[in-house]
């Protein structure tokens, strides 16, 4: 008899399974909580990705594969001396990362990076976060330019809006730094975290510069970090002991 409750449980397991040991710096890292990236980076115990990891990477998946089908055929169709590449590995100042797409002029002209990403949120607005790292791509493959395509899905997987959302790395982005200047400040400081020997200071989620705000959601909801008395996927019993520790 066929097992596909194992079958699909496999399938969940290779979605969300981690692309390596967890102590090298992505590019993700550039906006992350400090303690937290500290924890990982040196070993401490990770929580396992949840069903809520699983549907939002398999989400953007599935519309990274649409992406993948139509942006090279609507290219060549318009703009046939520009072409798309897909899923380029990038290495750049010791920070790994890996693009969605690159647009190209010709073999050894990257003109600029696309990046792709979904939300269930209320608009399809870019994120801070993945701005950042898309601007980080770009600084890697040497463009100018940097593109965040956002879709917002509704129930059911209906594509309720679109946002593309361009960018220039030396522009005034935030707060007057341009996008090079933030992408090297946060490269900086993932360097210090990781070459520290001990985290003294407290949890702090990341802040989003756009509003001022801090992000909280992330202790409650995809933080992975099984040593943090703030991380809200841990059993209160657990919390409050780590506290105690802390």
């Amino acid at each position: 008899m066929i097992d596909l409750t194992r079958a699909w449980r496999e399938h969940q397991a290779r979605v969300v399974a981690d692309r390596d040991d967890g102590t090298s710096l992505h590019a993700s890292d550039l906006h992350s909580c400090d303690y937290a990236l500290h924890q990982r980076l040196h070993g401490a115990p990770q929580l396992p990705n949840d069903d809520g990891s699983f549907a939002n990477f398999e989400r953007g998946h599935a519309f990274e594969a649409r992406m993948r089908e139509w942006l090279p055929a609507f290219i060549e169709a318009r703009y046939p001396n520009l072409y798309v590449t897909h899923g380029e590995k990038v290495v750049f100042s010791g920070i790994e990362g890996n693009l969605d797409f690159c647009l190209y002029a010709n073999a050894d002209k990257p003109l600029a990076v696309i990046d792709l990403s979904t939300t269930a949120g209320k608009t399809a607005d870019w994120g801070y976060g993945h701005a950042l790292k898309s601007a980080f791509y770009a600084i890697a493959k040497g463009c100018d330019a940097f593109a965040e395509f956002v879709v917002r899905v509704g129930f059911g997987g209906l594509v309720l809006d679109v946002g593309e959302h361009w960018f220039r790395l030396d522009d005034a982005a935030i707060n007057g730094f341009t996008w090079r200047e933030l992408v090297q400040a946060a490269a900086k400081n993932a360097h210090l975290i990781a070459e520290a020997p001990v985290y003294l200071g407290e949890p702090v989620p990341p802040w989003n510069p756009k509003d001022g705000k801090i992000e909280n959601w992330r202790c409650g909801k995809y933080c992975r970090a099984a040593t943090c008395h703030r991380n809200g996927r841990l059993p209160k019993a657990d919390r409050e002991a780590l506290e105690v520790l802390a």
